[in-house]
């Protein structure tokens, strides 16, 4: 959910309420776009997996995890007005 680029029409950036501060950003620039019925196209990108980091605790995973069922919740039943700036 978070890996790859996106390229957005500018009207889209600016008819959309974004409100996620972190990582659940990526999903939210996904679930808004399509509840509002804009077009998304996927483009692959190579990625190899790189281990420069440990990875986080379950604790942090769990709250990641959390966090992304919060977006999709949310932007499942919020109604596409409120969803909208205009």
């Amino acid at each position: 959910l978070t890996y790859g680029y996106r390229a957005f029409r500018i009207e889209v950036i600016k008819n959309i309420r974004w409100e996620e501060p972190r990582h659940p950003f990526f999903f939210e620039t996904m679930l808004k776009p399509l509840r509002l019925g804009y077009k998304i196209a996927e483009v692959d990108a190579p990625w190899e997996m790189f281990m420069t980091r440990k990875s986080s605790t379950g604790r942090a995973k769990s709250k990641d995890l959390l966090a992304y069922i919060r977006v999709g919740l949310r932007n499942r039943f919020l109604p596409k007005r409120l969803i909208r700036v205009h």
